[in-house]
């Protein structure tokens, strides 16, 4: 959770807390059973879990702010010097060395009241994933009362050589994950614009919500026919297609589908719930993974309860987890347990064939 480099610096992976606490609650506190805990005991185990979490989670802030929700993130606070100082003094230290936030030169130092400074320190350079611009650094503490060292580096893009036919499938496949994603603002978007009693919007329509909506570099113009829900007619001469205009766009949408294999939960299965864990199923196989003390690959009820409430706390009302229904939904043989292979592998990413070979038109135009 934290280090102490003696007389000099309180190392810690995001911030301070709102819970008070000192170096030696700190030191021993039951890190493995704390989130297995938390949600079955009252104030105490929550107090625990906020310690925990704000340690982790928060970010520091200059001016005073004392805690204030760190609405960023949903999770921890923004902190200030009037947080850190008084903490530092008082056990002797006079940096507070952090992470957890992207820094243009890999370092960043804030100077507070009574000599105190708190240090952001970002170690991976071309963050995210090489596509960043961020230097990374290294501090290096010598003797107490000297200043720390700062080396500067940043890392060379490191790129495999993929032919053009990977990379393609590899573009198309991120492209209809991140339209799936979109589903219901797409579709809500749509819908106040659409030809009344219809399912129709312009082609314009259509380019401008997908560029709101999606917040990426594509130009939607050109390949809206591939992606399907064209609107066209046929030329009585020609025999040809001709374009209208026109899309529809429910058609468009159903284009894209997102598979989930039930086991027994068939009357359990929603929308909003497969949605809710696709797009969250990242985050839910490490909380699984973390409750799998033993390492047997499956949750029982008492863990699925466990880890829906630890991820429930940062999901809004409509897309809050019912852990009964998880397990009913996904326990394929029936045996009270959630195997996390099968939860892995329980999405297939969908996209009608056809709209990637020919346009997909529907002959009615409004």
């Amino acid at each position: 959770l934290a280090a102490v480099i003696p007389d000099q610096a309180f190392v810690v992976h995001g911030g301070m807390s709102r819970i008070p606490f000192t170096l030696e609650s700190l030191a021993a506190l039951e890190r493995t059973q704390e989130l297995a805990t938390v949600v079955s005991k009252a104030a105490e185990a929550h107090s625990r879990l906020l310690l925990l979490q704000d340690l982790l989670w928060s970010d520091f802030r200059e001016g005073r702010l004392s805690y204030r929700p760190n609405t960023a993130r949903n999770a921890g606070v923004f902190f200030g010097h009037d947080a850190v100082a008084p903490f530092l003094t008082e056990n002797g230290l006079k940096y507070f060395v952090r992470s957890h936030e992207c820094v243009s030169d890999g370092y960043e130092r804030t100077d507070g009241p009574s000599g105190t400074a708190v240090i952001t320190v970002f170690s991976a350079s071309n963050y995210p994933n090489q596509t960043g611009n961020n230097d990374a650094a290294i501090v290096i503490f010598g003797a107490a009362g000297t200043e720390p060292k700062v080396i500067h580096y940043r890392g060379e893009y490191v790129v495999e050589a993929k032919d053009e036919d990977d990379v393609g499938k590899e573009n198309r496949q991120t492209l209809v994950e991140m339209i799936i994603r979109h589903k219901h603002p797409l579709a809500a978007a749509f819908a106040e614009v659409a030809v009344e009693d219809s399912q129709l919007v312009t082609v314009d329509q259509w380019v401008e919500i997908m560029d709101e909506e999606m917040q990426i570099d594509v130009d939607w113009r050109a390949i809206q026919p591939i992606l399907g829900g064209s609107v066209g007619r046929v030329d009585p001469k020609t025999q040809q297609i001709i374009p209208s205009g026109w899309v529809n766009y429910k058609k468009f949408l159903s284009a894209f589908q997102l598979e989930f294999q039930k086991g027994n939960g068939k009357s359990a299965i929603t929308p909003c719930l497969v949605n809710t864990l696709y797009k969250n199923r990242e985050q839910l196989r490490e909380i699984f993974r973390f409750l799998d003390s033993k390492n047997a690959g499956v949750l029982g009820p008492e863990e699925i309860r466990r880890a829906c409430d630890l991820f429930n706390a940062r999901l809004p009302v409509e897309e809050k987890l019912d852990p009964e229904a998880l397990l009913t939904l996904m326990d394929h043989d029936g045996n009270g347990e959630i195997n996390l292979n099968e939860f892995c592998e329980a999405f297939r990413i969908i996209h009608n064939p056809r709209a990637n070979q020919t346009p997909f038109y529907y002959f009615t135009t409004p």
